[in-house]
């Protein structure tokens, strides 16, 4: 009597299914990941739209006090850092990742 692991039991007998479902799978799973993908970027996107308006609103005085200018806004939240004014946050930047 031959002795059988349980994944060549499904394979030996093809009960794994027929070789088109991989392949219509691998296509519902590449296109969940397509619209996954989509879907991440446009909450990335109104999430920085949102960050960069509440900078926006701040008057010049306290964007100083942040270290960082009116025209670096958008920039600093697209990069998540703002690196001319203040090196040190480049350097507590590098330490996180």
């Amino acid at each position: 009597m031959k002795m059988h692991a349980a994944g060549s039991l499904l394979t030996d007998h093809a009960m794994a299914g027929p070789a088109v479902e991989t392949g219509v799978w691998s296509k519902a799973k590449s296109l969940f990941e397509i619209v996954r993908s989509a879907a991440y970027a446009v909450v990335r996107w109104q999430r920085h739209r949102r960050n960069i308006g509440e900078l926006q609103r701040l008057d010049d005085r306290l964007l100083a006090d942040i270290g960082i200018s009116r025209s670096e806004i958008e920039e600093g939240v697209r990069l998540g850092r703002w690196s001319r004014h203040n090196p040190d946050l480049d350097k507590l930047h590098c330490v996180v990742e």
